[in-house]
């Protein structure tokens, strides 16, 4: 009994461990995609103002995304971004 109890928490915890792994493949890919957002905005002259008119974001968003480097940014905001500076991405996420 005790041996089939360890078997089980030994899957939880398999289980949890692939689901972190997925999440920090999704936060590098997001530190990626920032700093191609950066690249870009200076190798285009855009300023945060610029985006905010073109994207429903506010300023202070754009600003937590590009000058701050907000840990908890939003995967969203990011790629709102991305699109309007046309930057091609491709997530890899597998639950």
């Amino acid at each position: 009994m005790v041996d089939s109890e360890a078997k089980k928490k030994k899957m939880v915890l398999s289980r949890e461990n692939v689901h972190l792994n997925g999440q920090m493949k999704l936060i590098k890919e997001k530190a990626e995609l920032i700093r191609r957002i950066q690249a870009k905005m200076k190798t285009d002259g855009r300023t945060i103002r610029q985006l905010a008119a073109d994207t429903n974001l506010s300023k202070s968003q754009i600003h937590k995304l590009v000058v701050d480097e907000h840990p908890n940014v939003s995967l969203d905001h990011v790629l709102i971004v991305c699109q309007e500076l046309r930057i091609p991405y491709e997530l890899s996420y597998k639950p």
